[in-house]
Formats: structure tokens, sequence, C-alpha cells
């Protein structure tokens, strides 16, 4: 079965970080695809990068955003599945490259009844600033990570054949993939959650385990990079969080209440 693909990325300002992200995307192996920026802010240089792409692009790309009233990330990312004309929806950070054979993984691995989810490389600060200089290749090669002395250099392995454990810590808003049909039958991501952590990606894979959802991983399959920046967020932040994702648990609904058919006033759609 061949599906449709949407790749959703998540943004806040950093218009070098997304200018890297749709390079790579522009350099896939497999161009049949859209991606949609999704803004927690209405910031004009993403939207003039935005513009800048797309008549270069060699796939489609679309731009939702609305005003910056603190994090708001879930809200964004339900903005960007409205919009979405993709089957399967697949999930990324705008602090992560893509691997040229992303998408070419994701199609391949993408089925109902599952969630894909895989992992990222971290980045040092030093390979990082050359790619934001243009001083290596976009993505990075093997070597150069080896070299730069990033972390998580597992995760730069190209293995799609090799058998992954089962689920390894799940499911990471910075890459996974689900079928757009799934999103839709659990109102999309929670908006209760105003933190970050958790909410966008800890709480929809417990809805998702519960509503017969399967989870497998592409760790070796479906790579990205992710550039070297400090950490935006507390663990306090977390805990509020975490006890937020324990209370909607305890209460069983997987259908969140405040997600995608909440009003959408103020937003901005760009497609």
């Amino acid at each position: 079965m061949s599906l449709s693909i949407s790749v959703l990325v998540s943004v806040y300002k950093k218009r070098e970080n997304l200018e890297l992200i749709l390079e790579a995307f522009n350099r896939q192996t497999d161009t049949d695809f859209e991606v949609v920026v999704c803004e927690d802010d209405q910031d004009t240089s993403i939207s003039d990068c935005v513009i800048s792409w797309h008549n270069r692009a060699k796939f489609v790309i679309r731009h939702v955003s609305q005003p910056d009233v603190g994090f708001r990330k879930n809200r964004a990312l339900n903005a960007g599945i409205r919009v979405a004309q993709g089957d399967f929806i697949v999930f990324i950070d705008g602090d992560c490259i893509p691997h040229r054979r992303f998408i070419e993984s994701y199609r391949r691995h993408a089925s109902p009844g599952v969630a894909l989810h895989g992992r990222r490389v971290m980045l040092s600060t030093s390979i990082s600033r050359r790619l934001l200089e243009g001083a290596c290749a976009n993505p990075p090669s093997l070597l150069d990570i080896v070299l730069s002395g990033s972390k998580k250099i597992e995760c730069a392995l190209y293995l799609p054949w090799l058998q992954k454990k089962p689920r390894e810590s799940a499911i990471w808003g910075c890459n996974w993939g689900i079928m757009k049909s799934h999103l839709l039958e659990l109102n999309g991501f929670d908006e209760d959650y105003v933190r970050a952590g958790i909410g966008e990606d800890t709480d929809i894979e417990w809805r998702l385990l519960k509503h017969g959802i399967a989870l497998r991983n592409v760790k070796h399959a479906c790579l990205l990079y992710h550039l070297h920046h400090r950490q935006f967020y507390s663990e306090a932040e977390v805990e509020i969080n975490i006890g937020l994702m324990k209370a909607k648990v305890a209460q069983g609904d997987i259908r969140c209440l405040n997600g995608l058919d909440t009003s959408r006033a103020g937003d901005r759609i760009a497609v």
C-alpha cells in the first residue's frame, strides 16, 4: 500500500535551523511528500523562509502559525494536522536534520495500526556550528559525526535490515510517525499541556497504546541529526506535566477534551 506522507516540523524562531532542515528534505531519495511548518509564533523570518522555499522545493510546503503567548507546541501541531494532506504523518522538531533516506524509510515501514518511533544523533557544538556556517555536508557524513565528538553515534548507522528492540523508550516527539486517521480518532494532541516535555510524546503514546495501536522501532532506518543547543526547559516543568498526565491516565479518556476540535481564532494558515 502506497501512502501519502506529510512531515510536520515544529518550530520556534531559529530560521537558520529551518533552512538546514528544508535543504535536507530537498535532497531526499523519495520526493513525494509535503512539509508542514508548525510555528508556535508568528515570526516574519520563518514566514519569509517558507515563502523563499515555495518555488525551489521539490516537495509541497505549507505553514501554520499562531500568536506567541507561551509554550503551545501541541496547539501548533494540531493546526498542522488539520492542513496536512498525507495519509501518514511524520513528526520532527525544528532542530533535527533528516537523513537523505528519511522519507523513503518511513514510507517503507508505514502501515495502519502502527506508530513508528526513531531516534536522533546528538551533534556536537562544533559540527552544529559548521552546518550552520555551510562548512560541511548537509546532512553530515558519518565520518564527520564520528570525528566531531558527537553523542549517540550509534543512531547515525543506517542499518534498515537490523532487528530492533521492540520498544526502547518508545515515542520521542522529535522523530515518530502515525496514520492521520489514528490521530483524528484521539482528537490529536492534548492542548492542556502548556509546558515542554511529556505532552507531545508520552501522553499521546499512552493514549495510542490504549487505543490498540502497536509501536515499532525504526531507530536505524529513520535517522535524524539533532543540532546542539542548551536545554530550554526545566525538570520542574516536566514534573508538572507528569502529574498532569497521571491524572489523565487515571481518568482514562484516550480522546482528549482539548484537542483538534478546539477553536482556532487568531491562527494563520499559508498553503
